[in-house]
Order: structure tokens, then C-alpha cells, then sequence
């Protein structure tokens, strides 16, 4: 008898202890995890991550005044020189039925054209102006789009297919002004970049350079005298710049350095500039160790010290800008170049030739960035959420 009581007793707490954890269940599920899947913030990070202001359509206010990915730093502000505004978030139109937005988006000018999946599983192109928020589908896509580049007027992309048991990619483009779509190229195509009307890549066979005029419908392959080239850009109608002479060819790691040339289009002069660090060496990944535009080159080295460079094309003149240590040290040898504007770890007025505050922390950012027209963009995504968009505006101020 005594056995059967302790069997009672014994069944009635295990019961006892179900029915707490069956209360305890629906509490956890409604509650969303401040930490996704990989260390990414969740639901509840997402909508109080950054302190924005409403700016005319689309957008909405978070108060959240610590948790911006720009932080205060010791750096005067010079009368004159740039300052970074509030963090704003805009949204894509509802009416869109947009239900998620990839990694693959590019900024131009006052643009920022993304593949998106709609609400009925199809993919396409979106343009989200960044003056007013407002937004517009431009093409539909297919799933496989990859390496998506913005010109004034054109759109590149590559997608894949199977020849002869060998994958080949096919290059695309889309007329802004036209909105038609046309394949220009195939081939082993990889490393696209568009500027104007020129578009270039590397041949991944011989490792060339191909470049494509759109104006002129004509192709120019072009051959390095310092070997195999790799993430070529198009700075102007008259400069390229490219890497070779890497020093680790290992797949999957950041390389320890490489050689950056310059390459003249009208008289084919080759120029040897210096050396970059950091340079990712995992296929796909965008290659932010350098920039480039009408009137200069950027990069950072790390070969004896850490140091910001700048090649003046008028000129013909490099400049060793400031030697990053400290607050100042970049992120992987993070670059990107507006006009006046360098963005590395701080950012640098090359108007005033002063660095000017605040710092950039690559720690709360997990789209790839982009500088375009006095501003940073970027699109987070997380947990598979639709993706919002941010970016942080640069004005002139003063002390």
C-alpha cells in the first residue's frame, strides 16, 4: 500500500511539472529572441535598431538614440567640414506586395535598385528613390540573379546557365530610359562593373579584362602587363583601375595583399600605384579595398603601417592621406570614395583635408554599404524579415 502511494504521489508531480511548462510555452513563442540564427539581431532588434526621423513618405520613427552604427568620437568639428546626420529607415511601398529584400542592390546617384521577391513568389527589380521614398517596380527577374551593378542610365546582372556540362554566365542589362532588357554577353564572366556606358569584367579563362561600350556597341579586351587581373573599375571614360599579384591564392580568405595598377583607355599606359590590403578572395564577394572616380583613386595599405592613400588622375600624384591607427584603424580595409567624401573606418573631407567625426561602427551593419550623392546606404536583412533600408546624410556644418 505504501508503494502505491509513493507511485501517486510520484505521477502527481510529474503532472505538476507538465502543466507548468505547457504555461510557460506560449510566453516564449510570442516573445520574439533579440538574437537570430548567426549572432543577427531578431524581430525586436530590427524595429528599435537605429534612432531615425521621418522623412516625407514611407518612413517611421524609432527612438533608440544609442544604438545608431555611427558613434561619437574625439574629432573637432571643423567650421566647414562634413557631419553625419540622424540614421533614417525608409520602407518600399506596401502597394508593391514586396516580401523580402536580397543582398543584391546597388546605389547610384539618388537611387537604390534591388531584387526583391514579391508576395506571389515572383522575383523583380525595384527602384527606391532616396529624396522622397518613393518606390517602382522596373522588371521582372529570374531567381538567379547575381552581381547586380547601376549606371546612370543601364542596370547589369548575371545569371547562369549550363553548356556542354560547363557552367557559363550570362550578362544582362536593362534600359532605364527604354525599360527593355537585352543580353549582351556569355561567357566565363565574372567581376562586372558599369560606369557611363562601360561595362567590364573579367574573363575567367585567360583572366583579361573585357570592356563593352554601350554607346558604341564595340568590345575592347584588355591585357595586363602585370599578369592576371582581378575586380577591375571603371573610373571614367579614360581610367581603369585593377588588382594583380596576389599573395595568397588560397580560396575562401582574405588575401594578404595585391598590386593596383591603373590603366589608361585612350593611350593604354599601364601605371603601378601601390599596394592594397584586405582584399576578400571568396567568389562573389564585393571588393571593397579600393575606390575610384572621375578625378581619384583610393586605398588603404597595411604593409609596414596602416595607411589611407589617394592617386590624383589630373595630377598624376599620390598622396598618403592620414595613417589610420587607433580609432582611425579600418575595417578589413573598408574604402569607398563620393567626390569629396572618403568613408573608411572615419570618415575624411578631402575638400577641407581634415578627417571629420563621427566614426563608423561596421559592427551594427550588416548590408553591404554603398556612397552615393553625400550619403551611406545600406539594407538590412534579418531572419529572413522583408529587409529595410537605411542610410546616414553628410552636410557641411560648422563648430
Amino acid at each position: 500500500m505504501k508503494r502505491i502511494k509513493e507511485i501517486i504521489l510520484s505521477a502527481l508531480g510529474i503532472l505538476v511539472l507538465i502543466v507548468a511548462i505547457i504555461a510557460v510555452i506560449p510566453n516564449r513563442i510570442s516573445s520574439p529572441s533579440s538574437q537570430g540564427s548567426g549572432g543577427y539581431p531578431g524581430v525586436s532588434a530590427i524595429e528599435t535598431a537605429y534612432p531615425i526621423f521621418v522623412q516625407q513618405i514611407d518612413t517611421t520613427v524609432v527612438e533608440q538614440p544609442n544604438s545608431t552604427p555611427i558613434i561619437p568620437t574625439p574629432i573637432p568639428i571643423m567650421a566647414g567640414a562634413f557631419q553625419a546626420e540622424e540614421t533614417t529607415k525608409l520602407t518600399i511601398d506596401v502597394t508593391l506586395n514586396v516580401e523580402q529584400i536580397f543582398d543584391d542592390y546597388d546605389v547610384h546617384g539618388d537611387y537604390l535598385i534591388a531584387k526583391v521577391r514579391l508576395v506571389n513568389g515572383d522575383f523583380a527589380l525595384v527602384e527606391l528613390n532616396l529624396n522622397d521614398g518613393s518606390t517602382r517596380l522596373l522588371v521582372d527577374l529570374p531567381q538567379g540573379l547575381t552581381d547586380l551593378h547601376v549606371a546612370d542610365n543601364y542596370i547589369i546582372w548575371l545569371t547562369s546557365v549550363q553548356e556542354t556540362g560547363e557552367y557559363e554566365r550570362l550578362l544582362h542589362v536593362f534600359d532605364r530610359a527604354n525599360n527593355t532588357v537585352a543580353t549582351l554577353h556569355s561567357g566565363k564572366i565574372e567581376q562586372l562593373d558599369i560606369r557611363d556606358t562601360f561595362v567590364i569584367w573579367v574573363d575567367s579563362t585567360n583572366k583579361n579584362i573585357v570592356m563593352y561600350d554601350l554607346a558604341t556597341q564595340q568590345t575592347e579586351t584588355i591585357t595586363s602587363s602585370s599578369g592576371a587581373a582581378r575586380f577591375p573599375r571603371v573610373c571614367s571614360g579614360e581610367w581603369l583601375a585593377f588588382l594583380h599579384n596576389f599573395t595568397n591564392q588560397e580560396t575562401f580568405v582574405s588575401t594578404t595583399s595585391a598590386s593596383i595598377s591603373l590603366y589608361n583607355l585612350s593611350s593604354g599606359q599601364e601605371v603601378l600605384v601601390g599596394n592594397v590590403s584586405g582584399i576578400p578572395n571568396i567568389p562573389g564577394v564585393r571588393n571593397t579595398s579600393f575606390d575610384c572616380d572621375e578625378q581619384r583613386l583610393v586605398w588603404v595599405s597595411t604593409d609596414d603601417e596602416t595607411n589611407l592613400h589617394m592617386y590624383d588622375f589630373a595630377s598624376a600624384s599620390e598622396t598618403v592621406i592620414e595613417e589610420l591607427t587607433g580609432d582611425f584603424a579600418p575595417y578589413d580595409g573598408f574604402v569607398l570614395l563620393d567626390g569629396d567624401i572618403i568613408i573608411s573606418q572615419v570618415g575624411y573631407d578631402l575638400a577641407q583635408n581634415v578627417p571629420f567625426t563621427p566614426i563608423l561602427d561596421r559592427s551594427k551593419i550588416f548590408g553591404p554599404l554603398y556612397l552615393s550623392n553625400n550619403r551611406l546606404v545600406w539594407v538590412e536583412n534579418h531572419q529572413n524579415q522583408a529587409g529595410e533600408i537605411y542610410l546616414v546624410s553628410f552636410f557641411r556644418g560648422g563648430q
